[in-house]
């Protein structure tokens, strides 16, 4: 038996191709328990985010398995151009890499939270669809340990280790202050209570959007106002920034729901989902700035981290 996975990221495509591969929730259950179906795989566990999808399999060594096809098939996609942007790993190679990876220590934010959550809730969905055999509980099991001992023992210098708090560093290095502005968050997800709260703990006024058959019963951050999803775009003209993070498969905003409505000529726009929550073309309209998850991209490690990083790689590597 051996471990292989295939993966795609954010170092290797940009958003829109990883989009194509992207699941949901109850779409990845369903393609773990196919992909476990297939000749010569004992288990599966998928991963998708915002910045990656990796599929892992036990195989066996006697039968010859291509992950990459397998996920085509699940995805109905027939060309072939895409595999330029997937890596293959197995074996120890693999292994390493998943430690490395819960540990925040490949993320777009090195050192980053919210992987190790992601790699965990991967694991457990593929239990609730009888995706996972031992080797695999047991290697997600040691990658989660990893990474629970390196946030405890290796205290990363930056503060806040997240897409928005990037985000919003990077307006403000642009002059940008978010104090006493009126934001949007689209979205009630983990990301998007992150953002709200980001946002609000930087001085702005956040009001955050929920649907309507579930305003009964979800949670937003302290000191956030909330409308329903559906009044949006009659909001809209009131903000100075507005962040979308949902899960939804279909844009939250459209070019066509900006026609005749009067936004302020300086409208900032956030997406941070994949696939994407803002149509592209929205961003071509006047007065309005349109960034992406790739847009707050860090290409070098910060001098201060390497020290960190090393500490954090030498316990991956016991």
């Amino acid at each position: 038996m051996s471990i292989s996975m295939i993966g795609i990221d954010h170092n290797m495509a940009p958003v829109d191709i990883r989009a194509k591969f992207a699941f949901t929730k109850k779409n990845a259950g369903e393609a773990m328990e196919k992909i476990k179906n297939q000749n010569g795989i004992y288990g599966c566990v998928i991963l998708s985010t915002c910045n990656r999808l990796e599929v892992w399999a036990s195989v066996d060594d006697e039968v010859d398995v291509c992950l990459y096809d397998c996920l085509c098939r699940i995805k109905g996609i027939t060309e072939d151009s895409y595999r330029k942007y997937f890596v293959e790993r197995k074996d120890q190679e693999a292994v390493e890499h998943l430690f490395y990876l819960t540990s925040g220590l490949k993320s777009q934010i090195i050192g980053e939270d919210q992987i190790l959550t992601q790699v965990k809730d991967a694991l457990n969905l593929a239990r609730e669809n009888f995706a996972a055999d031992g080797v695999l509980e047991v290697l997600f099991r040691m990658a989660a340990t990893a990474g629970k001992r390196i946030k405890t023992e290796v205290p990363f210098s930056h503060g806040n280790p997240s897409v928005i708090h990037q985000a919003i560093g990077f307006l403000a290095e642009k002059g940008y202050s978010l104090r006493d502005k009126i934001c949007m968050v689209i979205g009630n997800g983990e990301m998007g209570k992150v953002a709200a709260q980001a946002l609000q703990e930087a001085g702005a006024d956040v009001t955050v959007t929920i649907r309507q058959y579930r305003s009964g019963v979800v949670n937003i951050p302290l000191g956030c106002k909330r409308i329903n999803y559906g009044d949006r775009m009659e909001y809209m003209p009131q903000c100075d920034l507005v962040v979308s993070a949902t899960a939804s498969p279909n844009f939250t905003l459209k070019e066509e729901l900006f026609q005749g409505i009067r936004t302020k000529d300086d409208l900032i726009l956030i997406d941070l989902a994949v696939p994407r929550d803002i149509e592209p073309s929205v961003g071509k309209i006047q007065g309005v700035t349109l960034y992406d998850m790739d847009s707050f991209r860090i290409e070098e490690v910060p001098a201060e981290l390497q020290e960190n990083l090393e500490a954090a790689g030498a316990i991956v590597r016991e």
